[in-house]
Parts: C-alpha cells; structure tokens; sequence
C-alpha cells in the first residue's frame, strides 16, 4: 500500500504525538507478599496524563546551532531553542536552570568539546550546591578535554575527601559493633568524626556517581569505572555505620526494654565494649578511675571487675597500717 502525501507528512511531523500502544512486558515486586495487591491494580486504568515534560532533541540543537554566530555560547543556544520550540499540545520542555549552570562551567573549554559532548556534561549528575562536588567536576570537565582521559584518583587530589573515608574507617575499626537492640550505648560509643565526617562522605558518594554516569558515556576516556563503584560501596558502607550511630537515633527508651533485653545488652558489652569505650579486642585495659560510677576496675580472672570506691580505700587504709607495724594480721595492734 503506497502512503499519501499526507499519511508521510504526519509521521515526519514531529508535533505529532505518538499514539500507537507500547509492547507488553514483565513487572514483579521485592516480596513475595505484595504479589496479590500488583495483580489486583494491574486491570484497573491508568489515570489520563494532562501534561509530560519533554527535552530539547539533540538534533533541533545542532540545526539551531548552524544558524547562529560561532560566539554563541551553550547556554546561550539552549535559551534560543527554548523560546523557538514549537510543542505538541498537553507538554512542556524540561527546565534549563540545571543545563545552563553547567554548561557555563564547561563553556571555557568549548575548543576542545564537541556539541554532543557538551550537551552530555550538562546533563551530568552534579549536585550545584555543593562546591566541592562542583569542583570534582571542574576537574574531570578538564581531564577529559584536555587529555582525553579521566583518572578518578586526580580528580579527588587536595579535596580531602578520600582521606576522609579512610580516616572514618579507621575509627570505625576501633568502635564495637551496634549493639543487638537499637538505640543501646551510642552516646558513648560516636566520636565527633562521625558527624562531621558525614558531609564529606556524601559528597565523596556523588561524585563517584557523576563519574560512573560519564564513564557509561565514553567508557575509553573514563577507565576507572570498577575502581569508581567500589569506592562508591565503601562510602555506602561507612555512611550506614555513621547514621546508625547517630545519637539522635536513639528511639528506644531504657523502661521498655525489660529483663531479657537488659541482659542481652549485658552479655554483648562484656563480649565487645572495653572499659575505655573501644572494642574490646584493642582495649589496653587501662585501670581509670570511673568518675561517673565512682569505681575503680580491678582484674579478675581476664575480665574488669569494678570495686566500690569505699572497699578500695579501706584495704589501702590496712595496707598502710601494717607498713607501719601499726597493725596485725588478725587485726589487734602488736
């Protein structure tokens, strides 16, 4: 069947929405119990869409392109075609503010950068509020225009925030494990670095997806993609260990734990908490004197046992006695 003249206008339209059903697929959920309540919504009908938000073709920016001055900046050209577009009716262009904050970061080396990628760097996942996730990619930007490759050590030097991560595992490594019931002795066992070091890490955690994002794009110029995602699964790791250990996380109160729990909290300190707050395991066994608690730890049979102050002072009250030949063993005086 030849198409008409019309039928082919149509379809070279692109204002012309596409109405054809999309091919069917497969969906199922996380857990097995919440297969009944998907069978159910699946018959009912989808709510009607009133309006999409569609992005500018990079075919329409390339066309634009050739007809404006070379000294038209990205952004620049992004605002033009914003304003020129002609839409299908019920949609409206994605907004630019994103685009165009990148594309003034990226426009100094527009040089050495194709159009394609430089529309490529101003969709990157890069967090605008946070400088120094902005300067990660100033630097990257500038790896990859001005050598070609991207080597993901170089672009964290003097940001500090891979020693960050290591220095937190570190302290982690000291800490004893969470407790088996939630909220129990964190006070006690949080460092400051925890905290602060929190920022950083989730700076560290989205850069490293900025750079996976590229390297899916141009994987020649980006070879540190597997370095990138185990980094990335470490920061995911501490930064859990860090929230947990939070103090204001601390949702269980003491009065509604109960006997059995109370002696569950007991047995894991006695097994992982050293008398100084540490794990255990690297716990010099330091004798201080517990102020808070008003005792003094002895060693007993390879565990710390505490003493009342009182007890303490008394035998070395004695001791000093018999030092002196004021005292006998049984007591009476000599």
């Amino acid at each position: 069947m030849q198409r008409t003249t019309s039928d082919a206008s149509e379809e070279d339209d692109p204002t012309t929405p596409d109405e054809s059903p999309a091919p069917g697929g497969s969906v199922t959920t996380l857990h097995k119990a919440d297969l009944p309540l998907l069978k159910a919504l699946l018959p009912q009908p989808l709510p009607p869409i009133t309006r999409a938000t569609v992005d500018i073709p990079f075919a329409v920016l390339g066309e634009v392109s050739s007809l404006l001055s070379p000294e038209t900046t990205f952004a620049e050209l992004l605002e033009h075609v914003s304003q020129l577009a002609v839409l299908p009716p019920k949609t409206t262009l994605t907004a630019n503010r994103h685009r165009t904050q990148l594309a003034d970061i990226v426009e100094p080396l527009r040089s050495y950068l194709t159009l394609a990628e430089m529309e490529t760097f101003s969709f990157a996942p890069v967090n605008q509020r946070d400088l120094r996730s902005v300067a990660v990619f100033e630097k990257v930007v500038n790896a990859y225009a001005t050598e070609g490759r991207v080597d993901l050590l170089d672009c964290y030097s003097g940001s500090g925030l891979i020693k960050t991560l290591e220095m937190v595992e570190t302290t982690l490594e000291t800490l004893p494990p969470l407790p088996p019931i939630e909220g129990i002795g964190r006070r006690l066992l949080t460092p400051p670095v925890i905290v602060t070091s929190i920022p950083a890490l989730e700076t560290l955690h989205k850069s490293l997806v900025m750079y996976i994002w590229l390297s899916y794009r141009y994987d020649v110029s980006f070879p540190d993609r597997n370095l990138a995602v185990e980094i990335k699964e470490r920061v995911e790791v501490v930064l859990d260990q860090c929230l947990a250990r939070l103090p204001g996380l601390r949702n269980k109160k003491t009065h509604e734990r109960g006997a059995e729990k109370d002696g569950i909290v007991k047995q894991w300190r006695r097994q992982h908490v050293g008398p100084t707050g540490v794990r255990r395991e690297i716990d010099h066994k330091a004798i201080k004197f517990d102020r808070k608690r008003g005792k003094l730890p002895e060693q007993r049979e390879g565990k710390i046992q505490y003493a009342s102050k009182g007890e303490d002072q008394g035998r070395r009250r004695k001791d000093t006695w018999k030092n002196l030949g004021m005292a006998s063993g049984d007591g009476q005086s000599s």
